[in-house]
């Protein structure tokens, strides 16, 4: 069995055969890139082939276009396939660091499941960093990714729609089971090893088998709006879209002084509610009783009246 790695370094032309599997127009147009002028600047961050990049340049998009992954190897083949934009061979927070005022971000193919917490949490600050104000951020999850915090996080995985994929390419026949079998790690932590099997078929009948470990870290919707807020981005739910298997959410970066004006808000509701919590059930009486309300428990609204008069 290889490492996961291995499938975009020594069998990086495998896993291009395969990502080359969806509409890039579509999702591009879902994320509004064609509107911008020449002066804007799209980012693909765990590029790979560069698909969503190559297709903006061939739809004649004319604007500044960064393709960021960390392996030479899909770099090569991403030029070989058309790419004529700026690709950066780097770790994505250490490229993303070097740029600002992008107007749209992109994460695309789940590629955010394969990075741990902690890095997560870094680049969304990263990311928000890099974006102008008003600039966009879009990250695709899997559809089952959009749950609650309870949900199980591992069950019948064959259901998924993006279980098994087949493409035919040059008299080529590929086969991709993604998860082939999969391992809980850390249900608290929702981590888990799945394997990957990918089956390569020629005009002759010869196959050829390749298994592939990923160590995959599952976010919940809920995971992802908590590192946005810390790094003071906001849902954009009216640009979220459906694509063939998957899921983009979309954040939104405001300007600093709208973001501040938010962020002092949330945080004097929190502590106005949090004063109520602890003052003595004949205070919240009054208080309750004072503001006009008709309520049995407090609730966020409240500590808006209850602001007003202390």
């Amino acid at each position: 069995m290889h490492d996961l790695n291995n499938l975009y370094t020594d069998y990086a032309e495998l896993y291009a055969i395969i990502a080359d599997d969806r509409d890039f127009e579509y999702e591009l147009t879902q994320m509004e890139v064609f509107k911008l002028d020449s002066s804007s600047t799209f980012v693909e961050l765990f590029a790979g082939p560069a698909y969503h990049s190559t297709t903006l340049k061939t739809m004649g998009w004319d604007g500044n276009i960064i393709a960021i992954d960390i392996s030479k190897a899909m770099e090569n083949i991403a030029k070989k396939r058309g790419f004529s934009g700026n690709y950066l061979c780097s770790d994505a927070i250490t490229a993303l660091s070097t740029i600002t005022q992008a107007q749209v971000i992109c994460i695309p193919r789940y590629s955010i499941v394969l990075v741990d917490h902690d890095y997560v949490k870094q680049l969304f600050n990263v990311i928000a960093n890099a974006l102008c104000n008003d600039g966009c951020f879009f990250i695709e999850i899997h559809k089952d990714s959009v749950v609650n915090e309870q949900a199980l996080i591992c069950g019948d995985w064959e259901n998924l729609d993006i279980y098994r994929r087949e493409v035919k390419k040059q008299g080529i026949t590929i086969e991709c089971l993604w998860p082939f079998t999969t391992d809980v790690v850390d249900a608290e932590k929702n981590i888990l090893d799945m394997s990957v099997k990918i089956t390569k078929t020629d005009d002759s009948g010869k196959q050829d088998e390749f298994i592939f470990n990923s160590r995959e870290h599952l976010y919940s919707r809920t995971t992802l709006d908590n590192f946005a807020s810390e790094a003071r981005l906001v849902p954009a739910p009216d640009l979220n879209f459906d694509t063939s298997d998957g899921h983009f959410i979309a954040y939104k970066k405001k300007s600093n002084s709208a973001v501040d004006s938010d962020y002092f808000k949330t945080l004097r509701e929190k502590a106005l509610n949090r004063i109520f919590d602890l003052s003595t059930n004949e205070t919240q009486s009054k208080l309750i009783e004072k503001s006009g309300l008709d309520v049995e428990h407090h609730d966020s609204p409240l500590s808006l009246h209850v602001y007003n008069l202390l």
